[in-house]
């Protein structure tokens, strides 16, 4: 490969946004499933570069995200509702979709979130 090439490759590779993550602030409708058990929160993020915050839950079960980060494509995060602990990890496809899985206390599950 020429220096010429390599330069027009790394150069459509970041235009492509392959260089940085979108921001995933914002309303996300989350949908999943643990052992037949739907899993529906509506969750807010803040991102701030790696760091991500924000809530999941609505009424009595919405709650305060901790462990939030967000690495390239990948995002963490966990959730507290009904007693239990809640580990999302996933991929984001998009900037407006995530998919994964979902990890309580052993059992686990799938989801997709969408940005609203």
């Amino acid at each position: 490969m020429t220096k010429r090439m390599i330069i027009v490759a790394v150069a459509a590779f970041a235009a492509a946004g392959g260089a940085s993550a979108a921001d995933l602030s914002g309303t996300w409708k989350v949908t999943g499933d643990v052992a037949g058990n739907a899993v529906e929160p509506t969750c807010t993020f803040k991102q701030e570069g790696a760091l991500l915050s924000g809530k999941c839950g609505a009424g009595d079960n919405a709650g305060d995200i901790s462990g939030g980060t967000v690495t390239g494509k990948d995002v963490a995060w966990s959730w507290e509702a009904g007693g239990f602990t809640l580990a999302f990890k996933g991929t984001a496809d998009t900037d407006k979709s995530i998919k994964g899985t979902i990890d309580v206390g052993g059992g686990a599950g799938t989801f997709t979130a969408a940005k609203q």
